[in-house]
């Protein structure tokens, strides 16, 4: 049956009734305290309703206990306002006993704020706190905005939730959201965050921390509480300032169909053991060419399973940096599926010393100076299992110092498995008996290596020379084989000897640039006897 009008107006209570004016002028906090109270003692609760206007108070408003609603008249018409060291809203009671480490429960539950801003100016105190005594906050259409060298809400609350929030925040220092240590669930759904002064002015967005710990300095991989489920969807972040999100130690993070614009450091960062975040169908760069500089980094205090997959990098230095100090290293990550257009940029993909990674079913259809794809050990080598990825024909698309790469990639020159087998032979022409004079194979087999130099399509590494001859050298005498590149002896050599008729190099390696050619290279002992050669030989795409 469906309420009448009447009855819904019961559900409402207008602050002006109880003497709350909002001229800026007028200190409110007696006159809202009777407001509030009588809104929590109605049933379920009552929105209060504030005027348009500024709306002042002398001393924090604090909203605790069960269904306490505050609603303006629109964000961009009701203001709360606060003198110089007070924070203007607090949602729950500091004083009340902690539900997370006692048996008490949530004392404060179902407060709402909606359609108002809460405005700090340049003082040196945040705009809203939830209490960790508080669960299921709801934040509709509201704005903090301010300049407080701290974070202008700061939230340890349970299941907070955020629909189209406005932060808009001033210098470096400031933040506009901080989810800290006890919560879980908390969402945001839309919303922006933006800076003042325009781009590389301004603060940054939203972080998730442990401050208690840091402040004692206690390892943040031995906590016992942490923010855990959280997620940010649908938001834009052009704030100007360092970062866009944070990401400490936290489990399952989830940052979805977000856009990062215009920041001038890192637009996501997974740092501190923040477990299986989630960066997933994002858009991350800036509008203006290589002056965002990296769009996620992790760091090598990042736990275990981040996940960066479905986003599109656009005008970054780096798309992912995955970085190392050298003695610790991200124990993993999983980059599939993401686009990098990076104009000028160094790298799409840097992975320095992770433990395991996958890297699959990436496209860099940008320009990068450095190339598609980077590893470093400057801590340890990673194991790299790379394939299905579509990377920059640039001539340095891959740099790899280390790891083991699996196969398929492209880098546009050369399409197909990253391991391919060469296989040749002197075709039925035998190396003479007692001779010492060197002939080159690779399909047939010359005095006059010019005539038979191969050359390769691509660059790689050769390794694995596998020779088998249809004679043996006999009693005291040797075949010496090794893999010429460019005209040149390289490391990669065997010998048979005596009455063997086999010989393989699986230690040494040597490099191949595409355009270069390769052969190998008989020489025969004094009493050698005559034989067919016939090698195989491995070439691995540095993709």
């Amino acid at each position: 049956m469906a309420r009448s009008l009447a009855t819904r107006a019961a559900d409402t209570l207008q602050a002006a009734d109880f003497g709350v004016v909002c001229d800026g002028a007028t200190a409110n906090d007696a006159s809202m305290l009777l407001a509030v109270t009588a809104g929590r003692g109605y049933g379920s609760g009552r929105q209060i309703m504030l005027p348009p206007g500024t709306c002042l108070f002398s001393n924090t408003l604090v909203l605790s206990g069960a269904n306490v609603g505050l609603r303006g008249a629109g964000r961009d018409k009701t203001i709360i306002k606060a003198p110089s060291g007070v924070l203007p809203v607090q949602v729950g009671k500091p004083s009340d006993p902690n539900p997370w480490t006692t048996t008490s429960g949530f004392s404060t539950s179902l407060v709402r704020l909606a359609d108002l801003t809460v405005d700090v100016g340049g003082k040196s105190i945040g705009a809203i706190g939830v209490d960790r005594s508080a669960t299921e906050t709801r934040f509709e259409h509201v704005a903090v905005v301010g300049d407080c060298g701290c974070s202008l809400i700061y939230d340890q609350g349970d299941t907070s939730i955020y629909d189209d929030p406005f932060f808009y925040v001033g210098g470096n220092q400031t933040w506009g959201l901080e989810w800290d240590t006890w919560g879980h669930n908390q969402s945001i759904i839309g919303g922006t965050c933006a800076g003042s002064g325009g781009f590389g002015n301004g603060g940054s967005c939203i972080r998730i921390t442990q401050g208690q710990y840091a402040a004692t300095g206690a390892d943040p991989r031995a906590v016992t509480h942490r923010v855990e489920g959280a997620k940010v969807t649908g938001m834009t972040f052009i704030n100007g300032g360092p970062y866009n999100l944070q990401i400490g130690n936290s489990l399952y993070v989830q940052a979805i169909a977000n856009v990062f614009d215009q920041i001038t450091t890192n637009n996501v960062v997974v740092q501190n053991n923040a477990d299986a975040a989630q960066i997933v169908g994002n858009y991350i760069g800036s509008i203006q060419p290589v002056t965002s500089k990296v769009g996620v980094y992790v760091s090598w205090t990042a736990g275990y399973g981040t996940n960066i997959s479905n986003n599109i990098f656009y005008n970054l230095n780096f798309g992912v940096l995955a970085d190392s100090n050298g003695s610790v290293g991200a124990p993993d990550i999983r980059v599939t599926n993401n686009n990098f257009n990076l104009y000028g940029g160094s790298a799409a993909i840097v992975l320095d010393s992770v433990g395991r990674s996958v890297v699959t079913g990436n496209i860099d259809s940008g320009t990068t100076t450095g190339g598609s794809f980077w590893t470093k050990a400057s801590f340890r080598s990673g194991v790299y299992a790379v394939s299905g990825n579509v990377w920059s024909p640039n001539t340095v698309t891959v740099w790899d110092a280390n790891g083991t790469y699996t196969s398929g990639n492209v880098n546009g020159v050369y399409s197909g498995t990253s391991r391919q087998t060469l296989n040749g032979g002197s075709a039925g022409l035998a190396y003479p008996a007692n001779s010492t004079t060197p002939q080159y194979i690779t399909q047939t087999m010359s005095t006059a290596e010019v005539a038979v130099a191969q050359p390769v399509p691509y660059s790689g590494t050769l390794r694995r020379l596998v020779v088998a001859t249809n004679a043996s050298p006999g009693s005291g005498q040797s075949y010496t084989l090794t893999l010429r590149v460019n005209g040149a002896d390289t490391a990669v050599s065997c010998q048979i000897t005596g009455a063997n008729q086999s010989c393989a190099d699986i230690a040494h390696t040597t490099q191949i640039v595409v355009g270069q050619t390769y052969s190998v290279k008989i020489v025969g002992s004094s009493g050698s006897a005559a034989t067919l050669v016939n090698y195989g030989l491995e070439l691995d795409a540095a993709n």
